[in-house]
Protein backbone atom coordinates (compact mmCIF):
# COMPACT_ATOMS: atom_id res chain seq x y z
CA UNK A 1 0.00 0.00 0.00
CA UNK A 2 1.78 3.24 -0.84
CA UNK A 3 0.66 6.84 0.86
CA UNK A 4 -1.78 7.88 -1.81
CA UNK A 5 -4.03 4.78 -1.47
CA UNK A 6 -3.83 5.67 2.69
CA UNK A 7 -5.02 8.78 2.03
CA UNK A 8 -7.78 8.09 -0.91
CA UNK A 9 -9.44 4.65 -0.21
CA UNK A 10 -11.94 4.42 2.36
CA UNK A 11 -10.17 3.01 5.55
CA UNK A 12 -11.56 -0.18 7.37
CA UNK A 13 -9.78 -2.11 9.83
CA UNK A 14 -6.00 -2.62 10.82
CA UNK A 15 -3.36 -0.60 9.25
CA UNK A 16 0.81 -0.54 10.20
CA UNK A 17 2.43 2.93 9.27
CA UNK A 18 6.56 2.79 9.74
CA UNK A 19 9.48 4.20 8.76
CA UNK A 20 12.39 6.86 9.55
CA UNK A 21 10.47 9.60 8.17
CA UNK A 22 8.74 9.97 11.85
CA UNK A 23 7.57 13.71 10.29
CA UNK A 24 5.82 11.93 7.42
CA UNK A 25 4.39 9.72 9.59
CA UNK A 26 2.74 12.54 11.99
CA UNK A 27 1.59 14.25 8.75
CA UNK A 28 -0.27 10.93 7.63
CA UNK A 29 -1.97 10.50 11.10
CA UNK A 30 -3.11 14.29 11.08
CA UNK A 31 -4.41 13.76 7.47
CA UNK A 32 -6.45 10.31 8.96
CA UNK A 33 -7.77 12.06 11.99
CA UNK A 34 -8.51 15.21 9.95
CA UNK A 35 -10.45 13.13 7.62
CA UNK A 36 -12.37 10.99 9.66
CA UNK A 37 -12.91 12.76 12.79
CA UNK A 38 -15.03 15.47 13.63
CA UNK A 39 -13.41 17.99 16.36
CA UNK A 40 -16.87 18.16 18.12
CA UNK A 41 -16.79 14.30 19.14
CA UNK A 42 -13.02 14.05 19.18
CA UNK A 43 -12.94 12.95 22.44
CA UNK A 44 -15.45 9.93 21.40
CA UNK A 45 -13.98 9.28 18.23
CA UNK A 46 -10.44 9.35 17.99
CA UNK A 47 -9.23 7.03 20.82
CA UNK A 48 -5.24 6.20 21.86
CA UNK A 49 -4.53 2.42 23.12
CA UNK A 50 -1.48 0.86 24.17
CA UNK A 51 -2.70 -3.28 24.75
CA UNK A 52 -5.11 -5.53 23.26
CA UNK A 53 -8.10 -5.57 25.69
CA UNK A 54 -8.57 -1.49 25.39
CA UNK A 55 -7.88 -2.05 21.63
CA UNK A 56 -11.02 -4.82 21.29
CA UNK A 57 -12.94 -2.47 23.88
CA UNK A 58 -12.50 0.45 21.60
CA UNK A 59 -13.02 -0.83 17.81
CA UNK A 60 -16.36 -2.74 19.84
CA UNK A 61 -17.42 0.35 20.47
CA UNK A 62 -19.70 2.31 17.74
CA UNK A 63 -18.67 5.91 16.80
CA UNK A 64 -20.50 8.78 17.79
CA UNK A 65 -22.64 10.87 15.16
CA UNK A 66 -20.17 9.74 12.89
CA UNK A 67 -19.71 6.32 10.53
CA UNK A 68 -15.91 5.94 11.63
CA UNK A 69 -13.67 5.90 14.56
CA UNK A 70 -9.98 6.33 14.45
CA UNK A 71 -7.92 4.59 17.04
CA UNK A 72 -4.63 5.50 17.05
CA UNK A 73 -1.54 2.36 19.02
CA UNK A 74 1.82 4.71 18.78
CA UNK A 75 4.04 2.07 20.30
CA UNK A 76 3.85 -0.77 17.93
CA UNK A 77 7.21 -2.37 19.09
CA UNK A 78 5.28 -2.71 22.93
CA UNK A 79 2.30 -3.74 21.77
CA UNK A 80 3.75 -6.57 20.32
CA UNK A 81 5.81 -7.46 23.28
CA UNK A 82 3.11 -7.31 25.53
CA UNK A 83 1.16 -9.87 23.45
CA UNK A 84 -0.23 -13.14 25.46
CA UNK A 85 -1.32 -14.85 22.19
CA UNK A 86 -0.02 -13.47 19.17
CA UNK A 87 -2.65 -15.36 16.77
CA UNK A 88 -5.29 -14.53 18.77
CA UNK A 89 -5.10 -10.74 18.24
CA UNK A 90 -4.21 -11.61 14.39
CA UNK A 91 -7.07 -13.59 14.10
CA UNK A 92 -9.02 -10.78 15.92
CA UNK A 93 -7.74 -8.13 13.53
CA UNK A 94 -9.86 -10.50 10.72
CA UNK A 95 -12.71 -9.15 12.44
CA UNK A 96 -12.31 -5.56 13.41
CA UNK A 97 -15.64 -3.88 12.37
CA UNK A 98 -15.89 -1.90 9.50
CA UNK A 99 -16.59 1.29 12.09
CA UNK A 100 -13.04 1.24 12.98
CA UNK A 101 -9.77 2.13 11.76
CA UNK A 102 -7.09 1.19 13.74
CA UNK A 103 -3.50 2.63 13.07
CA UNK A 104 -0.32 0.97 14.40
CA UNK A 105 2.98 3.14 14.45
CA UNK A 106 6.30 1.92 14.04
CA UNK A 107 8.42 4.66 14.11
CA UNK A 108 12.38 4.13 13.68
CA UNK A 109 10.95 0.75 11.96
CA UNK A 110 11.50 -0.99 15.19
CA UNK A 111 9.31 -4.40 14.80
CA UNK A 112 10.68 -7.68 13.87
CA UNK A 113 9.90 -8.09 10.27
CA UNK A 114 10.44 -12.06 10.28
CA UNK A 115 7.65 -12.20 13.10
CA UNK A 116 3.70 -13.37 12.54
CA UNK A 117 2.25 -9.56 13.71
CA UNK A 118 4.34 -7.80 11.15
CA UNK A 119 3.73 -10.16 8.02
CA UNK A 120 0.25 -10.28 8.93
CA UNK A 121 -0.12 -6.26 7.68
CA UNK A 122 2.27 -7.26 4.91
CA UNK A 123 0.30 -10.40 3.73
CA UNK A 124 -2.76 -7.79 3.33
CA UNK A 125 -1.01 -5.28 2.09
CA UNK A 126 -1.93 -2.62 5.30
CA UNK A 127 1.56 -1.40 5.49
CA UNK A 128 3.02 2.03 3.91
CA UNK A 129 6.75 2.58 5.03
CA UNK A 130 7.38 6.39 4.96
CA UNK A 131 11.28 6.38 4.09
CA UNK A 132 13.51 9.16 2.57
CA UNK A 133 12.05 11.46 -0.02
CA UNK A 134 13.79 11.96 -3.38
CA UNK A 135 16.19 15.34 -3.87
CA UNK A 136 13.33 16.28 -6.02
CA UNK A 137 10.86 15.81 -2.64
CA UNK A 138 12.58 17.42 -0.16
CA UNK A 139 13.64 20.58 -2.47
CA UNK A 140 9.77 20.92 -2.58
CA UNK A 141 9.72 20.37 1.41
CA UNK A 142 12.16 23.18 1.92
CA UNK A 143 10.10 25.34 -0.59
CA UNK A 144 7.00 25.12 1.10
CA UNK A 145 8.21 25.72 4.56
CA UNK A 146 10.17 28.97 3.49
CA UNK A 147 7.39 29.93 1.32
CA UNK A 148 5.04 29.00 4.30
CA UNK A 149 7.06 31.21 6.97
CA UNK A 150 7.53 34.08 3.99
CA UNK A 151 10.96 33.59 3.85
CA UNK A 152 12.60 34.55 0.66
CA UNK A 153 15.44 31.89 -1.34
CA UNK A 154 17.27 31.61 -4.75
CA UNK A 155 16.94 28.38 -6.33
CA UNK A 156 21.12 28.42 -5.83
CA UNK A 157 20.79 29.18 -2.47
CA UNK A 158 18.07 26.71 -1.87
CA UNK A 159 20.18 23.64 -3.33
CA UNK A 160 23.30 24.74 -1.05
CA UNK A 161 21.09 25.13 1.91
CA UNK A 162 19.60 21.80 1.31
CA UNK A 163 23.61 20.45 0.70
CA UNK A 164 24.34 21.59 3.94
CA UNK A 165 21.71 19.28 5.70
CA UNK A 166 23.60 16.26 3.88
CA UNK A 167 19.68 15.10 3.72
CA UNK A 168 20.10 13.67 0.27
CA UNK A 169 23.25 11.86 1.02
CA UNK A 170 22.14 8.13 1.08
CA UNK A 171 25.22 7.23 3.94
CA UNK A 172 23.60 10.02 6.57
CA UNK A 173 20.69 9.15 8.70
CA UNK A 174 19.51 13.15 8.20
CA UNK A 175 15.38 12.86 8.65
CA UNK A 176 12.88 15.47 7.50
CA UNK A 177 12.79 16.12 11.00
CA UNK A 178 15.93 16.81 11.40
CA UNK A 179 16.08 19.03 8.18
CA UNK A 180 12.98 20.76 9.69
CA UNK A 181 14.54 21.59 12.93
CA UNK A 182 17.68 23.06 10.94
CA UNK A 183 15.07 25.37 8.88
CA UNK A 184 13.39 26.88 11.86
CA UNK A 185 16.87 28.28 12.65
CA UNK A 186 15.80 30.93 9.70
CA UNK A 187 12.46 31.94 11.00
CA UNK A 188 13.63 35.72 12.28
CA UNK A 189 14.90 35.86 8.65
CA UNK A 190 12.96 37.77 5.73
CA UNK A 191 15.37 36.80 2.98
CA UNK A 192 18.25 34.08 3.56
CA UNK A 193 21.41 33.87 0.89
CA UNK A 194 24.42 31.50 1.49
CA UNK A 195 26.02 34.05 3.77
CA UNK A 196 23.70 33.39 6.21
CA UNK A 197 22.93 30.20 5.74
CA UNK A 198 26.78 29.37 7.00
CA UNK A 199 26.40 31.61 9.65
CA UNK A 200 23.58 30.11 10.96
CA UNK A 201 23.76 26.38 10.17
CA UNK A 202 26.95 25.40 12.73
CA UNK A 203 28.10 22.20 11.51
CA UNK A 204 26.22 19.22 12.48
CA UNK A 205 27.36 15.29 13.87
CA UNK A 206 26.54 13.90 10.45
CA UNK A 207 28.46 16.50 8.25
CA UNK A 208 31.57 16.10 9.98
CA UNK A 209 31.20 12.03 10.02
CA UNK A 210 30.94 12.63 5.87
CA UNK A 211 34.35 15.15 6.20
CA UNK A 212 36.19 12.06 8.12
CA UNK A 213 35.31 9.60 5.68
CA UNK A 214 36.03 11.39 2.50
CA UNK A 215 39.27 12.40 4.11
CA UNK A 216 40.55 8.80 4.83
CA UNK A 217 39.68 7.99 1.66
CA UNK A 218 41.23 10.68 0.12
CA UNK A 219 44.23 9.81 2.40
CA UNK A 220 44.32 13.43 3.63
CA UNK A 221 45.88 13.03 7.06
CA UNK A 222 45.75 17.11 8.36
CA UNK A 223 41.47 16.84 7.13
CA UNK A 224 41.28 13.63 9.10
CA UNK A 225 42.74 14.30 11.97
CA UNK A 226 40.63 18.13 12.33
CA UNK A 227 37.54 16.01 11.89
CA UNK A 228 38.04 13.50 14.62
CA UNK A 229 38.90 16.25 16.62
CA UNK A 230 35.60 18.34 15.74
CA UNK A 231 33.50 14.75 16.02
CA UNK A 232 35.23 14.26 20.12
CA UNK A 233 34.49 18.05 20.53
CA UNK A 234 30.74 17.75 20.05
CA UNK A 235 30.01 14.83 22.17
CA UNK A 236 30.21 12.03 19.16
CA UNK A 237 31.28 9.18 21.51
CA UNK A 238 34.95 7.80 20.57
CA UNK A 239 33.94 4.46 19.82
CA UNK A 240 31.08 5.40 17.05
CA UNK A 241 33.87 7.48 15.37
CA UNK A 242 36.37 4.08 15.65
CA UNK A 243 33.61 1.99 14.36
CA UNK A 244 33.14 4.49 11.13
CA UNK A 245 37.02 4.61 10.66
CA UNK A 246 36.77 0.64 10.67
CA UNK A 247 34.57 0.40 8.35
CA UNK A 248 36.23 3.05 5.86
CA UNK A 249 38.86 0.35 5.96
CA UNK A 250 36.98 -2.60 5.81
CA UNK A 251 35.31 -1.29 2.68
CA UNK A 252 38.28 -0.29 0.96
CA UNK A 253 40.04 -3.73 1.55
CA UNK A 254 37.09 -5.52 0.58
CA UNK A 255 36.68 -2.84 -2.77
CA UNK A 256 40.58 -3.38 -3.66
CA UNK A 257 39.91 -7.63 -3.38
CA UNK A 258 36.95 -7.42 -5.27
CA UNK A 259 37.71 -5.54 -8.09
CA UNK A 260 40.67 -8.11 -9.04
CA UNK A 261 37.97 -10.46 -10.27
CA UNK A 262 36.40 -7.76 -13.04
CA UNK A 263 32.85 -8.60 -11.37
CA UNK A 264 29.82 -5.78 -12.29
CA UNK A 265 29.30 -2.83 -9.99
CA UNK A 266 26.00 -4.03 -8.95
CA UNK A 267 27.48 -7.13 -7.59
CA UNK A 268 30.23 -5.25 -5.83
CA UNK A 269 27.65 -2.91 -4.44
CA UNK A 270 25.57 -6.01 -2.88
CA UNK A 271 28.58 -7.76 -1.62
CA UNK A 272 29.85 -4.30 0.27
CA UNK A 273 26.07 -3.33 1.35
CA UNK A 274 26.60 0.40 -0.24
CA UNK A 275 25.11 2.37 -3.09
CA UNK A 276 26.46 3.56 -5.93
CA UNK A 277 27.04 7.57 -4.76
CA UNK A 278 29.64 5.35 -2.27
CA UNK A 279 30.94 2.75 -4.24
CA UNK A 280 32.12 5.55 -6.56
CA UNK A 281 34.18 7.11 -3.29
CA UNK A 282 36.14 3.61 -2.46
CA UNK A 283 36.61 3.19 -5.94
CA UNK A 284 38.61 6.36 -6.14
CA UNK A 285 40.00 5.98 -2.74
CA UNK A 286 41.07 2.64 -3.37
CA UNK A 287 44.42 3.86 -5.64
CA UNK A 288 45.63 5.69 -2.27
CA UNK A 289 46.04 2.28 -0.80
CA UNK A 290 47.96 -0.71 -1.38
CA UNK A 291 46.25 -4.25 -1.00
CA UNK A 292 49.05 -5.45 1.39
CA UNK A 293 48.63 -2.47 4.07
CA UNK A 294 44.91 -2.18 4.48
CA UNK A 295 45.16 -5.94 5.08
CA UNK A 296 47.42 -4.82 8.08
CA UNK A 297 45.41 -1.68 9.21
CA UNK A 298 42.67 -4.18 9.56
CA UNK A 299 44.35 -6.49 11.43
CA UNK A 300 45.31 -3.83 13.97
CA UNK A 301 41.53 -2.82 15.06
CA UNK A 302 41.06 -6.15 16.53
CA UNK A 303 44.28 -5.61 18.69
CA UNK A 304 42.95 -1.59 19.26
CA UNK A 305 39.53 -2.89 19.96
CA UNK A 306 41.29 -5.00 22.52
CA UNK A 307 43.39 -3.02 24.06
CA UNK A 308 40.88 -0.63 24.73
CA UNK A 309 38.54 -2.93 26.41
CA UNK A 310 41.37 -4.76 29.03
CA UNK A 311 44.28 -1.84 29.55
CA UNK A 312 43.70 1.71 30.79
CA UNK A 313 44.68 3.59 27.90
CA UNK A 314 43.19 6.57 26.50
CA UNK A 315 40.68 5.71 23.84
CA UNK A 316 41.41 9.30 22.16
CA UNK A 317 45.54 9.05 21.72
CA UNK A 318 44.73 5.35 20.93
CA UNK A 319 42.05 6.07 17.96
CA UNK A 320 43.77 9.42 16.83
CA UNK A 321 47.19 7.35 16.56
CA UNK A 322 46.09 4.81 14.31
CA UNK A 323 44.67 7.05 12.17
CA UNK A 324 47.90 8.87 11.77
CA UNK A 325 49.85 5.69 10.94
CA UNK A 326 47.13 4.81 8.42
CA UNK A 327 46.88 8.16 6.57
CA UNK A 328 50.74 8.78 6.96
CA UNK A 329 51.73 5.77 4.83
CA UNK A 330 52.75 6.54 1.22
CA UNK A 331 52.17 4.01 -2.06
Amino acid sequence: MNVNELYNEDLYGAYLLYGKEVLLIENAVDYLKNKYVDKSFEAFNLVSVSDFENLVESCETLPVMANKKLIIVSESEEFEKNLLDVDRTLKYFETIPEYSIVIFIDENSKLNKSKKFYKFFKKKKRTVEFDKVSPQEVTRFVNIYLNRENIEISPSDLNYLISKSSYNSKNLETTLMDLKNELSKFLSYKKIDRKIIDSVLTENIDTNIFKLTDAILSRNIDTAITEFKNLYDIGEPLQKTFVLIARSVRLLMGYKKISEKNIPDYEIMNVLGIGNFELKKVRAGSFNYRSDELVEFFKELEEIDKNIKTTSMDPYTVYESYLFKILSKKI
